[in-house]
């Protein structure tokens, strides 16, 4: 599936300020036949993922990739790997939605 409009703001958003967000299930999701959207994007946050590659992390940025995705197949809830700027791959916590619901209402 080749989408013309998501490419280009994927490749000219930021001089707009600009952003986008994409979601699925699997890294490799990212990439028709003649576009990979996964490769302008910096920020990643992967969650508990059954089968991903260090070929596939390797092409989304990440670095030092043994033994990752081992780790990401054994991640807990709210739990991802994280990588943006300056962090090349980092196990982070989410406070989960209903938690912060919670929170507030107390």
């Amino acid at each position: 599936l080749d989408l013309q409009v998501l490419e280009d703001l994927l490749r000219k958003g930021r001089e707009f300020g600009v952003g986008v967000v994409l979601s699925s299930q699997y890294p490799g999701d990212f990439k028709s036949k003649s576009m990979n959207y996964g490769e302008a994007l910096a920020t990643w946050f992967i969650h508990k993922v059954p089968k991903v590659t260090e070929k596939e992390l390797e092409q989304l940025g990440f670095q030092n990739v043994a033994g990752l995705p081992q780790k990401i197949k054994t991640l807990e809830p709210h739990h991802c790997l994280y990588k943006s700027y300056g962090c090349n791959g980092e196990v982070i916590h989410a406070t989960p939605y209903y938690k912060i619901v919670q929170d507030e209402g107390a």
